[in-house]
């Protein structure tokens, strides 16, 4: 009968440990997911900025060349800055999504989100 409350003891202390220990690596993926949604989220405003000035040079590029002013040349390569400042931008929304979707899975609450997405 000591033995059995010994081990049971033992068991106890075990499942406190392991609580413990779960419980930190919890907390730690939940602070790491939170770092990387807010340097995600961070990126969003610099992405739309930078879309809004290639949008207007691509503007003023593309009325230069309708006046006689501009090359196309210069249209062709202002389209390509636009289209790749759209690209840093929807690659920003992106990446703050897919790290609200870690953060939401380090906290568990991942299913919820998904019936409510679908």
């Amino acid at each position: 009968m000591i033995h059995g409350a010994r081990e049971a003891s033992s068991r106890k202390r075990q499942a406190k440990e392991l609580a413990r220990a779960t419980r930190q690596a919890v907390q730690a993926e939940v602070l790491d997911a939170l770092g990387a949604w807010q340097r995600a989220s961070k990126a969003i405003p610099v992405a739309e900025l930078e879309f809004a000035m290639s949008e207007e040079a691509h503007r003023l590029v593309v009325a230069r060349y309708q006046t006689g002013t501009g090359r196309q040349l210069e249209v062709l390569e202002s389209l390509a800055a636009l289209q790749n400042s759209e690209h840093s931008l929807l690659k920003a929304q992106v990446e703050v999504r897919l790290a609200a979707a870690a953060l939401l899975a380090a906290g568990g609450s991942l299913e919820g989100w998904i019936d409510s997405a679908l």
